[in-house]
């Protein structure tokens, strides 16, 4: 037996904004209610402080890769176990820019394939300091 729906919940926007949300539901196959419903069980919202603290700890791991190419400039030398700290400083900064994509995108979203092209290209240019190819 359905539920009754007796609940009403009152929200402001512009016309524009009800005109969008009109549209989105009609391309979803629902109704106005029934796509509010959905997007409030399936989506989450993204608390500032959580990103805010990876984002922190990515400018620390940023500043260990820069404290060793400075090394590296200085000395025009990066050995293997600089070159390994400055690989799993890396792998760290990409485990936490996919937690921070994750919580702001779908797993299916591009921008996670651009960031692992991103994170890539660096990978490369950090090998290249020590004169490590791929």
């Amino acid at each position: 037996m359905p539920k009754t729906k007796l609940s009403r919940v009152e929200v402001r926007m512009t016309p524009e904004e009800k005109e969008n949300l009109k549209r989105k539901a009609t391309e979803a196959h629902m109704t106005v209610s029934k796509y509010i419903i959905h997007l409030s069980q399936t989506k989450r919202v993204i608390l500032k402080d959580d990103i805010a603290k990876l984002t922190v700890e990515i400018s620390r791991i940023g500043r260990n890769i820069n404290q060793i190419a400075y090394i590296g400039n200085y000395q025009k030398f990066v050995n293997r176990t600089q070159l390994k700290v400055v690989s799993e400083l890396l792998k760290q900064i990409e485990d936490l820019q996919r937690k921070i994509l994750r919580a702001m995108f779908s797993d299916e979203d591009h921008t996670l394939i651009t960031l692992e092209k991103k994170i890539e290209k660096l990978t490369k240019s950090v090998d290249s300091i020590g004169g490590r190819k791929n």
